[in-house]
Protein backbone atom coordinates (compact mmCIF):
# COMPACT_ATOMS: atom_id res chain seq x y z
CA UNK A 1 0.00 0.00 0.00
CA UNK A 2 1.31 3.31 -0.87
CA UNK A 3 1.64 6.51 1.44
CA UNK A 4 1.45 9.86 1.52
CA UNK A 5 4.36 12.82 3.10
CA UNK A 6 2.99 13.42 6.22
CA UNK A 7 1.60 16.69 6.56
CA UNK A 8 3.64 19.79 7.04
CA UNK A 9 1.42 20.81 10.32
CA UNK A 10 2.17 17.29 11.80
CA UNK A 11 6.08 16.63 11.11
CA UNK A 12 7.52 18.45 14.07
CA UNK A 13 5.02 16.97 16.75
CA UNK A 14 5.59 13.51 14.46
CA UNK A 15 9.35 13.93 14.76
CA UNK A 16 9.59 14.91 18.28
CA UNK A 17 6.88 11.72 19.35
CA UNK A 18 9.17 9.29 17.18
CA UNK A 19 12.24 10.16 19.15
CA UNK A 20 10.44 9.06 22.65
CA UNK A 21 9.88 5.66 20.87
CA UNK A 22 12.44 3.16 22.28
CA UNK A 23 13.02 2.12 19.16
CA UNK A 24 13.81 5.39 17.52
CA UNK A 25 15.23 6.80 20.78
CA UNK A 26 18.77 7.08 19.21
CA UNK A 27 18.02 8.16 15.84
CA UNK A 28 19.42 11.92 14.47
CA UNK A 29 16.54 14.57 14.22
CA UNK A 30 17.00 14.60 10.59
CA UNK A 31 16.60 10.88 10.49
CA UNK A 32 13.70 11.14 12.64
CA UNK A 33 11.69 13.87 10.37
CA UNK A 34 13.02 12.03 7.27
CA UNK A 35 10.81 9.01 8.57
CA UNK A 36 7.86 11.03 9.96
CA UNK A 37 7.61 12.51 6.16
CA UNK A 38 5.65 8.90 5.41
CA UNK A 39 4.00 8.22 8.66
CA UNK A 40 0.46 7.56 8.20
CA UNK A 41 -2.47 7.77 11.21
CA UNK A 42 -4.49 5.11 11.79
CA UNK A 43 -7.09 5.05 14.29
CA UNK A 44 -9.01 1.66 15.45
CA UNK A 45 -11.70 0.61 17.44
CA UNK A 46 -11.25 -1.96 20.81
CA UNK A 47 -11.34 -5.47 19.63
CA UNK A 48 -10.05 -4.73 15.38
CA UNK A 49 -7.47 -6.83 14.41
CA UNK A 50 -3.99 -5.53 13.36
CA UNK A 51 -2.85 -8.23 11.34
CA UNK A 52 -2.31 -11.93 12.27
CA UNK A 53 0.02 -14.74 12.83
CA UNK A 54 1.92 -15.93 9.46
CA UNK A 55 0.52 -12.74 7.42
CA UNK A 56 3.36 -11.23 5.15
CA UNK A 57 4.46 -7.76 6.93
CA UNK A 58 3.81 -4.93 5.28
CA UNK A 59 4.50 -1.82 8.02
CA UNK A 60 5.60 -1.21 11.65
CA UNK A 61 3.46 0.58 14.38
CA UNK A 62 4.14 3.23 16.73
CA UNK A 63 1.35 3.35 19.21
CA UNK A 64 0.10 7.06 19.97
CA UNK A 65 -2.53 6.50 22.38
CA UNK A 66 -4.39 3.26 23.20
CA UNK A 67 -3.07 -0.14 23.88
CA UNK A 68 -2.52 -3.57 21.83
CA UNK A 69 -2.11 -7.09 22.89
CA UNK A 70 -0.09 -9.26 21.37
CA UNK A 71 -1.32 -13.04 21.15
CA UNK A 72 -0.68 -16.69 19.86
CA UNK A 73 -2.10 -20.08 19.86
CA UNK A 74 -1.52 -22.23 23.19
CA UNK A 75 -1.24 -26.01 22.82
CA UNK A 76 -4.88 -26.40 22.92
CA UNK A 77 -5.21 -24.16 20.64
CA UNK A 78 -6.94 -20.77 22.95
CA UNK A 79 -5.49 -17.53 22.52
CA UNK A 80 -2.50 -16.72 24.86
CA UNK A 81 -1.42 -13.01 25.70
CA UNK A 82 1.97 -12.67 24.58
CA UNK A 83 2.67 -8.90 26.18
CA UNK A 84 0.85 -5.77 26.10
CA UNK A 85 1.71 -2.54 24.16
CA UNK A 86 1.23 0.73 25.14
CA UNK A 87 1.97 4.21 24.06
CA UNK A 88 5.23 5.15 22.45
CA UNK A 89 5.85 1.47 21.82
CA UNK A 90 6.40 0.00 18.01
CA UNK A 91 5.47 -3.30 16.43
CA UNK A 92 5.79 -5.19 13.25
CA UNK A 93 9.30 -3.96 12.73
CA UNK A 94 11.28 -7.34 13.47
CA UNK A 95 9.35 -9.02 10.67
CA UNK A 96 9.49 -6.19 8.26
CA UNK A 97 13.68 -5.87 8.58
CA UNK A 98 13.56 -9.92 8.97
CA UNK A 99 11.40 -10.02 5.31
CA UNK A 100 9.78 -12.85 7.36
CA UNK A 101 5.73 -13.56 8.25
CA UNK A 102 4.41 -12.17 11.57
CA UNK A 103 5.14 -14.24 14.20
CA UNK A 104 2.17 -12.94 16.51
CA UNK A 105 -1.30 -11.71 15.72
CA UNK A 106 -1.85 -8.35 17.45
CA UNK A 107 -5.28 -7.20 18.30
CA UNK A 108 -6.21 -3.67 19.75
CA UNK A 109 -7.21 -4.19 23.66
CA UNK A 110 -8.26 -0.44 24.01
CA UNK A 111 -9.43 1.82 21.13
CA UNK A 112 -5.94 3.59 19.91
CA UNK A 113 -4.54 5.73 17.54
CA UNK A 114 -1.30 4.49 15.44
CA UNK A 115 1.48 6.09 12.98
CA UNK A 116 2.05 3.62 10.16
CA UNK A 117 4.77 2.76 8.10
CA UNK A 118 4.91 1.24 5.08
CA UNK A 119 7.10 -1.33 3.51
CA UNK A 120 8.12 0.79 1.05
CA UNK A 121 8.51 3.69 2.34
CA UNK A 122 10.90 2.48 5.23
CA UNK A 123 13.03 0.38 2.89
CA UNK A 124 13.23 3.14 1.17
CA UNK A 125 14.36 5.29 4.19
CA UNK A 126 17.36 2.61 4.75
CA UNK A 127 18.69 2.25 1.79
CA UNK A 128 18.84 6.66 2.03
CA UNK A 129 20.83 6.32 5.52
CA UNK A 130 23.22 3.29 5.78
CA UNK A 131 23.86 4.76 9.10
CA UNK A 132 20.66 4.92 10.85
CA UNK A 133 19.97 1.36 8.47
CA UNK A 134 22.26 -0.27 11.04
CA UNK A 135 21.61 0.89 14.12
CA UNK A 136 17.77 0.21 13.81
CA UNK A 137 18.98 -3.93 12.24
CA UNK A 138 21.41 -4.27 15.74
CA UNK A 139 17.84 -3.00 17.91
CA UNK A 140 15.96 -5.73 16.53
CA UNK A 141 18.36 -7.97 16.42
CA UNK A 142 18.95 -7.71 20.32
CA UNK A 143 14.92 -8.37 20.61
CA UNK A 144 14.97 -11.26 18.32
CA UNK A 145 18.00 -12.71 20.80
CA UNK A 146 15.80 -12.53 23.45
CA UNK A 147 12.75 -14.50 22.27
CA UNK A 148 11.43 -13.66 18.59
CA UNK A 149 7.73 -13.61 19.87
CA UNK A 150 8.32 -11.08 22.67
CA UNK A 151 10.35 -8.38 20.60
CA UNK A 152 9.43 -5.63 23.58
CA UNK A 153 9.73 -7.26 27.21
CA UNK A 154 6.14 -7.08 28.62
CA UNK A 155 4.85 -4.93 31.32
CA UNK A 156 2.41 -5.06 34.03
CA UNK A 157 -1.34 -4.84 32.88
CA UNK A 158 -3.38 -2.12 34.04
CA UNK A 159 -7.33 -2.71 34.12
CA UNK A 160 -9.91 -0.44 33.99
CA UNK A 161 -12.85 -2.43 35.17
CA UNK A 162 -16.94 -1.14 34.47
CA UNK A 163 -19.52 -2.18 37.04
CA UNK A 164 -23.34 -2.13 36.37
CA UNK A 165 -25.38 -2.84 39.25
CA UNK A 166 -29.02 -3.40 40.12
CA UNK A 167 -28.60 -2.31 43.73
CA UNK A 168 -29.71 0.48 45.87
CA UNK A 169 -27.79 3.67 45.98
CA UNK A 170 -26.71 2.63 49.13
CA UNK A 171 -25.98 -0.91 48.64
CA UNK A 172 -23.70 0.45 45.56
CA UNK A 173 -21.40 2.69 47.40
CA UNK A 174 -20.93 -0.03 49.86
CA UNK A 175 -19.88 -2.59 47.63
CA UNK A 176 -17.43 -0.91 45.65
CA UNK A 177 -15.94 0.86 48.35
CA UNK A 178 -15.69 -2.48 50.61
CA UNK A 179 -13.51 -3.80 46.89
CA UNK A 180 -12.04 -1.06 46.52
CA UNK A 181 -10.35 -1.04 49.23
CA UNK A 182 -10.03 -5.00 49.60
CA UNK A 183 -8.06 -4.50 46.48
CA UNK A 184 -6.29 -1.61 47.39
CA UNK A 185 -5.12 -3.88 50.51
CA UNK A 186 -4.30 -7.28 48.87
CA UNK A 187 -2.24 -6.00 45.93
CA UNK A 188 -0.78 -2.78 47.28
CA UNK A 189 -1.18 -0.98 43.89
CA UNK A 190 -1.99 1.98 42.78
CA UNK A 191 -5.98 1.86 42.75
CA UNK A 192 -8.82 4.58 41.14
CA UNK A 193 -12.23 4.11 42.42
CA UNK A 194 -14.80 6.35 39.97
CA UNK A 195 -18.13 6.97 40.74
CA UNK A 196 -21.05 9.62 39.37
CA UNK A 197 -23.12 12.30 40.75
CA UNK A 198 -24.03 12.85 44.62
CA UNK A 199 -23.71 8.87 44.94
CA UNK A 200 -19.95 9.99 44.92
CA UNK A 201 -19.67 12.51 46.65
CA UNK A 202 -21.71 10.97 49.45
CA UNK A 203 -19.27 7.88 49.17
CA UNK A 204 -16.72 10.33 49.56
CA UNK A 205 -17.55 12.18 52.27
CA UNK A 206 -18.64 8.70 54.19
CA UNK A 207 -14.92 8.25 53.89
CA UNK A 208 -13.97 11.38 55.46
CA UNK A 209 -13.30 13.30 52.55
CA UNK A 210 -14.20 16.45 50.72
CA UNK A 211 -15.29 15.89 46.80
CA UNK A 212 -13.66 17.92 44.26
CA UNK A 213 -16.38 19.44 42.51
CA UNK A 214 -15.91 18.45 38.65
CA UNK A 215 -18.03 19.80 35.95
CA UNK A 216 -18.17 18.88 32.21
CA UNK A 217 -17.32 22.51 30.85
CA UNK A 218 -14.04 21.73 33.24
CA UNK A 219 -13.16 18.39 31.55
CA UNK A 220 -13.67 19.82 28.27
CA UNK A 221 -11.17 22.65 28.68
CA UNK A 222 -8.75 20.09 29.95
CA UNK A 223 -5.42 17.51 27.97
CA UNK A 224 -7.22 14.56 28.71
CA UNK A 225 -3.92 13.15 27.53
CA UNK A 226 -2.35 14.70 30.73
CA UNK A 227 -2.25 12.38 33.63
CA UNK A 228 -2.04 15.35 35.95
CA UNK A 229 -5.66 15.98 35.31
CA UNK A 230 -6.15 13.38 37.20
CA UNK A 231 -4.15 14.78 40.52
CA UNK A 232 -6.61 17.78 39.83
CA UNK A 233 -9.90 16.22 40.44
CA UNK A 234 -9.41 12.81 42.75
CA UNK A 235 -9.09 12.93 46.57
CA UNK A 236 -6.80 10.43 48.15
CA UNK A 237 -7.78 8.81 51.20
CA UNK A 238 -5.08 8.66 53.60
CA UNK A 239 -5.39 5.83 55.26
CA UNK A 240 -5.56 3.22 52.64
CA UNK A 241 -4.24 5.54 49.53
CA UNK A 242 -7.17 4.57 47.73
CA UNK A 243 -8.08 7.49 44.89
CA UNK A 244 -11.53 8.41 44.51
CA UNK A 245 -12.44 10.69 41.48
CA UNK A 246 -16.22 11.79 41.31
CA UNK A 247 -17.24 12.94 37.66
CA UNK A 248 -21.08 14.55 37.11
CA UNK A 249 -23.64 12.29 36.51
CA UNK A 250 -24.18 13.64 32.40
CA UNK A 251 -20.48 13.73 31.45
CA UNK A 252 -21.09 10.66 29.49
CA UNK A 253 -24.11 12.19 27.74
CA UNK A 254 -21.99 14.95 25.73
CA UNK A 255 -19.08 16.15 23.72
CA UNK A 256 -16.67 14.27 26.53
CA UNK A 257 -17.94 10.46 25.07
CA UNK A 258 -15.56 11.67 21.60
CA UNK A 259 -12.75 12.10 24.42
CA UNK A 260 -13.27 8.71 26.20
CA UNK A 261 -10.67 6.89 24.69
CA UNK A 262 -7.94 9.28 25.61
CA UNK A 263 -9.54 9.50 28.72
CA UNK A 264 -9.41 5.63 29.16
CA UNK A 265 -5.35 5.77 28.00
CA UNK A 266 -4.69 7.96 30.48
CA UNK A 267 -6.94 5.97 33.01
CA UNK A 268 -4.70 3.07 32.00
CA UNK A 269 -1.06 4.71 31.60
CA UNK A 270 -1.90 6.47 35.46
CA UNK A 271 -3.19 3.51 36.90
CA UNK A 272 -2.89 -0.11 38.00
CA UNK A 273 -6.64 -1.05 38.66
CA UNK A 274 -9.52 1.19 37.85
CA UNK A 275 -13.18 1.08 39.32
CA UNK A 276 -15.87 2.86 37.37
CA UNK A 277 -19.43 2.58 38.49
CA UNK A 278 -21.13 3.31 34.94
CA UNK A 279 -24.53 2.04 36.30
CA UNK A 280 -26.02 5.98 36.72
CA UNK A 281 -24.22 7.07 33.36
CA UNK A 282 -25.87 7.58 29.89
CA UNK A 283 -24.49 6.02 27.17
CA UNK A 284 -23.02 3.05 29.97
CA UNK A 285 -22.90 0.23 26.93
CA UNK A 286 -20.30 2.33 25.06
CA UNK A 287 -18.59 2.97 28.30
CA UNK A 288 -18.82 -0.65 29.68
CA UNK A 289 -17.24 -1.18 25.77
CA UNK A 290 -14.38 0.75 26.27
CA UNK A 291 -13.23 -0.89 29.87
CA UNK A 292 -11.30 -3.91 30.04
CA UNK A 293 -13.41 -5.97 31.77
CA UNK A 294 -16.77 -5.72 33.35
CA UNK A 295 -19.16 -6.91 36.37
CA UNK A 296 -22.84 -7.26 36.46
CA UNK A 297 -23.90 -6.78 40.14
CA UNK A 298 -27.01 -7.74 41.76
CA UNK A 299 -29.16 -9.30 44.57
CA UNK A 300 -31.18 -12.52 44.04
CA UNK A 301 -32.30 -14.09 40.39
CA UNK A 302 -32.93 -12.60 37.35
CA UNK A 303 -31.03 -9.71 35.92
CA UNK A 304 -29.82 -8.61 32.57
CA UNK A 305 -26.63 -10.14 32.47
CA UNK A 306 -26.42 -11.90 29.07
CA UNK A 307 -28.20 -8.75 27.58
CA UNK A 308 -25.65 -6.31 28.67
CA UNK A 309 -22.73 -8.48 27.94
CA UNK A 310 -23.71 -9.73 24.95
CA UNK A 311 -23.12 -6.36 23.68
CA UNK A 312 -19.49 -6.00 24.94
CA UNK A 313 -16.22 -6.67 22.09
CA UNK A 314 -14.95 -9.24 24.31
CA UNK A 315 -17.55 -11.47 25.82
CA UNK A 316 -14.93 -13.25 28.07
CA UNK A 317 -14.05 -10.58 30.56
CA UNK A 318 -17.65 -10.55 31.36
CA UNK A 319 -18.64 -11.30 34.79
CA UNK A 320 -22.00 -11.84 37.19
CA UNK A 321 -21.64 -10.59 41.20
CA UNK A 322 -24.52 -12.00 43.03
CA UNK A 323 -24.59 -10.77 46.41
CA UNK A 324 -26.58 -12.71 49.49
CA UNK A 325 -26.20 -16.10 47.70
CA UNK A 326 -23.67 -18.80 49.57
CA UNK A 327 -23.45 -20.99 46.34
CA UNK A 328 -19.88 -21.99 45.03
CA UNK A 329 -18.21 -19.47 42.60
CA UNK A 330 -17.72 -20.64 38.86
CA UNK A 331 -15.58 -19.18 36.26
CA UNK A 332 -18.01 -16.23 35.52
CA UNK A 333 -20.52 -16.19 38.92
CA UNK A 334 -19.27 -15.05 41.85
CA UNK A 335 -21.56 -15.14 44.66
CA UNK A 336 -20.78 -12.64 47.25
CA UNK A 337 -22.44 -12.65 50.84
CA UNK A 338 -23.87 -10.03 51.95
CA UNK A 339 -26.66 -8.91 54.76
CA UNK A 340 -28.55 -5.45 55.18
Amino acid sequence: MSSRPARRDFLDEWSLFLRRAPLFHDLEMEDLREIARHLQPLSLPKGATIYREGEPADALYIIQSGRVKAVTPDDDGQEKIINFLGRGETFGETALVTDTPRSVTVKVDLTAQFLVLYKKDFEEFLQKNPKASAYLHRVISKRLIIDPKKSIHPVFNPEVIGFLMELEGGEQTAFLANLALSLKGQTRRRILLIELGAQGAHLTRGLGLNPVVTTASMLRSEDLANPKILEKMSVMHPVSGLEILVLPEDIFAGPFMKALPHFMTTLHDTYDYVLLNATRAANRQQVLAECDSFFYARKGEGGDFQKWSDGLPDVSRAFEAVLGATAASSPTKFFVPWSP
